[in-house]
């Protein structure tokens, strides 16, 4: 279980990265117990409202099993408060999934379909529009056999703006999105 603190604009010294373990390891073992790995990032950046104050932001990533991460965020004045904050929020996420959690990463016996059979090629275009934007590939990820409670706990948990997943119940690929009112939303296609 091993944990990498790093910094951006910050010098992270001793006391500090001591306590960011601290913190982390007893958020994770309250609420699931082991964990892969985690990655922690503070940054310091200036506040919008005044030049000369500093504000202070906190990501946590943990890799709880294998393709399933956990993440969290804050921001606060103080660096301390700051990593508080985070992981607070990372207990109570976590706390609210915590037996569906665990129950996964006991079994996970569901076979991850490859993301890369799902991308659509490149068909070569006659006419070619100069102002399109530009595709850019990210890395294959895996695509999961999914229920839909499962689902939205992953993307609640991930903080990601969306989930492609296949639906355990009818097999067919479905997107699940965070909507801007707080509000999952499903996309799931329609039967013919």
């Amino acid at each position: 279980m091993s944990i990498t603190i790093s910094g951006k604009n910050i010098e992270i010294g001793e006391s500090l990265r001591a306590f960011v373990d601290q913190e982390v390891r007893g958020a994770m073992k309250r609420s699931i117990g082991d964990f892969i790995a985690a990655h922690v990032l503070l940054k310091k950046s200036q506040s919008a409202a005044d030049k000369h104050h500093h504000v202070f932001e906190c990501e946590i990533d943990v890799h709880v099993a294998s393709g399933f991460s956990i993440r969290s965020s804050g921001r606060d004045e103080d660096p301390y408060a700051c990593v508080t904050q985070t992981t607070n929020t990372l207990k109570q996420r976590t706390k609210r999934y915590k037996a569906r959690l665990l129950g996964q990463m006991r079994k996970q016996k569901e076979q991850a379909l490859s993301m890369s059979q799902f991308i659509l090629a490149n068909a070569q275009e006659e006419d070619v529009v100069q102002d399109a934007p530009v595709i850019i590939a990210e890395m294959p990820d895996s695509m999961e056999t999914l229920s839909i409670g499962d689902a939205v706990m992953r993307l609640d948990l991930s903080e990601n703006p969306v989930l492609v997943f296949k639906n355990a119940s009818s097999n067919d690929v479905n997107v699940l999105y965070k909507r801007t009112d707080g509000n999952f939303g499903w996309v799931t296609p329609k039967q013919v």
